[in-house]
Formats: C-alpha cells, structure tokens, sequence
C-alpha cells in the first residue's frame, strides 16, 4: 500500500483512498478481509523470507482498521456521550455456532433452485439437519462447488506433485499458476477452519468478541476464492492443450457458456404470485413505521 517502492505517491493515495472505501461494505467484512490479508501476509513472508512483506502486511491492515474506525465513528462517538444500550441487542459466544460456516452447505444448491431435483434434495438437508439458518443461503454454485474442491485435492494431492517434480528436477511455465492456486487453496482453508462450526469462530468468541456471531457470511470470500480458482484452472487446462487456432474465439465461447452455467445455477425462478403477498409485507411495515413515528414524534 504505502511500503511499495514501486510504485508512486499518487498510486499508494489511490490504494489507500480504495481499501478505506472497501471498508464502508460493512464490519464483518473487515473482520474477514483483516483475516485473508493476515494470512496472505504470512504466506508472503514464508515465500520471500523478507520482513518487507510483513511491513505490507501491518500497514494495509493499519489502513482497514482506519477506514472501520472512521466508519463506526458516529456510534462510538453516540456511545460515549450517552452510554451503551445492549437491550436491542444481545450477542453471546454460543451463538458463532449456531450462525456458524457449514461446509456441506457451501456444496449444496439453492434450496429453491431452477431444478426441483437439486431444490428438494437441499431442502431434504435444510429440514432434518441442526444449525440450519442464515447458513442455508451460502450455496457457491456449481463454479464455486467445483473450484472448492479444487483446493480441497490440491492441499492433499500437490504437495507430492511437487516432490516427485523435484525428484525429476522438472519445471513447467504453469509454476506461476500453480503457485497462486496453492495460495488460494491456503486462503480457503484458513477462512474454513475459521469459520466453520466449532472452529476459530468459537474460539474468537469466547477469547475476543461476540459481537461477531455470523461467521457463515466468510462464505461470500470463500466462494470468490473457489470461482477465481476455478477459472485459473481452466485456463491451466487450455495452456496444457496447446489450442492455438482460433484461440481468441474458443475462449470467448467457453466463457460464455460457463456464464450461462453460473446464471442458470444461482438465479432462480420468477415467482409473480410472490409480488402480492410481498406488496401486503409491504404495506404493513409502513403502517407499523408510520404509527411508531407519530408516537414519538408526540413524546
């Protein structure tokens, strides 16, 4: 962010103007993007045995907390002037696994998917399984599913790749990707154990905080990391087949298709009968607001 000598003031302004306005997405996204740049700090340090990867590290976290900071300010600033009200909202330990990451839920489809054989099948899960709640909407989708397993053989498979690689003291010009993949696949699985029921959240609450309950919403990083390395792979997988006439245009198809694919998936059915119970929901809300503003308004 600041430490890159490469690049310049006005960049590092722009890096810096960029990451505070990442940080108004909400708290638990810093917490959670606080996380994956630990632990890309750290595989940084690993890989380059080099404290000015750990200086990067320290000042873009610096540079999160400000923007949480500047965020919160206005209900710090309340708090102090008239003291902390926990009535409206209770937050206890316990409850990081009740709202906690369920992997088989990330694998799932949508319990209301365009397909009544994949809705019932998840809907099956929802109905008879413990801990189903905001969790059961943290589906990845078929993309997502595919490049989370990915990882998943990676971290167990590559290990003896690469030994048996430099055995036969071979290199290929995919080490690069390959490389990025194996950090992707590091990053899933720390955010996994993190926020996965009876893993580093119950920990977090009981030693830290409970203020921070719903760890299943790390899915949301979880799945860019699953989608991004899905797609690395398949572009791994075109290198491999040394495709070069009409290169362009294969590709353009086979991203089409797999933007097909990923709308089909996690998009589902219109439900126009919907719109007039949702119009009722509605109406009563305004009806409660309105007569909930008038009490106050005559205090």
């Amino acid at each position: 962010v600041l430490t890159n000598s490469a690049l310049t003031w006005s960049n590092k302004l722009l890096n810096v103007l960029g990451i505070i306005s990442i940080t108004s997405f909400g708290i638990y996204y810093d917490l959670y993007g606080c996380i994956v740049i630990f632990l890309c700090t750290l595989i940084a340090y690993v890989i380059h045995r080099s404290r000015q990867q750990i200086m990067e590290g320290m000042v873009t976290l610096s540079v999160v907390v400000l923007g949480l900071l500047a965020n919160v300010m206005p209900s710090l600033l309340y708090i102090a002037e008239n003291g902390e009200s926990r009535e409206g909202v209770n937050r206890y330990a316990q409850e990081s696994e009740l709202y906690g990451l369920k992997i088989t839920q990330l694998l799932l489809p949508r319990g209301d998917h365009r397909l009544d054989v994949f809705a019932d099948f998840t809907s099956r899960y929802n109905n008879h399984f413990p801990l189903v709640t905001e969790n059961m909407s943290a589906s990845m989708g078929l993309v997502g599913s595919l490049g989370f397993l990915l990882f998943v053989l990676m971290l167990l498979i590559y290990p003896f790749v690469r030994y048996s690689r430099a055995q036969q003291n071979a290199s290929t010009q995919q080490e690069p990707m390959l490389l990025t993949l194996q950090v992707l696949a590091v990053l899933m699985l720390g955010m996994v154990l993190m926020g996965t029921v009876g893993g580093g959240a119950s920990l977090f609450a009981l030693l830290i905080t409970s203020s921070f309950r719903a760890w299943n919403r790390i899915s949301i990083f979880i799945a860019f990391v699953s989608v991004l390395g899905f797609f690395i792979a398949v572009e791994l997988a075109s290198a491999k087949l040394r495709i070069t006439k009409h290169k362009t245009l294969q590709n353009l198809i086979l991203v089409g298709i797999l933007t097909l694919i990923g709308l089909y998936d996690q998009t589902v059915r219109p439900c126009h009968s919907c719109q007039a119970g949702n119009a009722s929901l509605m109406k009563n809300d305004q009806v409660f607001f309105k007569k909930l503003e008038s009490s106050l308004t005559a205090k």
